[in-house]
């Protein structure tokens, strides 16, 4: 995704068309992600639920595990430009 349909377009790492605000207090329980960036929380969670087990709720932290795995994806990349 990019922020224009510009050559020199900058590429877009985030899409928040899922947003929610996260009530205090309270776990995330609805999930929303791409497989190869989610984490280990959010997939129990949801298999947990696919297999109608009581799931325990995850909570914002699982965002900084998929944000670290876009950063090794690009430490990699530059890593052999």
């Amino acid at each position: 995704m990019y922020e224009s349909e510009a050559d020199e377009a900058e590429i877009r790492l985030v899409d928040f068309g899922f947003a929610r605000m996260k009530p205090a207090n309270r776990g995330l329980t609805t999930p929303c992600f791409t497989l190869h960036y989610a984490a280990p929380e959010v997939l129990r969670h949801a298999l947990k639920t696919t297999n109608q087990m009581t799931a325990v709720d995850y909570d914002e932290s699982c965002d900084l595990w998929s944000l670290g795995v876009v950063l090794v994806i690009i430490i990699i990349i530059v890593s052999f430009i």
